[in-house]
């Protein structure tokens, strides 16, 4: 399963292929206030993927790769 994850000031985005051709997808977005809210935005979104894997494949995943985005000015 590849699961791309991002976030800006005050919301996370996840989208997940669901199946192994990467044709179909999962895509799911969430508003958060603080840092600790962003954290636990992005874990449920990401725990709301694998759940929409298994209803769909009546299986979680072997593996999961998680694609994140944002990175610090130092990592350019």
């Amino acid at each position: 399963m590849i699961v791309a994850m991002d976030y800006g000031k005050n919301s996370a985005s996840v989208c997940a292929a669901l199946n192994n051709s990467c044709s179909s997808y999962y895509s799911k977005s969430s508003e958060y206030k603080s840092n600790t809210d962003k954290f636990l935005a992005l874990i449920t979104l990401l725990l709301s993927s694998v759940h929409a894997y298994f209803k769909r494949n009546k299986h979680y995943p072997n593996s999961i790769i998680i694609l994140h985005n944002s990175c610090s000015q130092s990592q350019l």
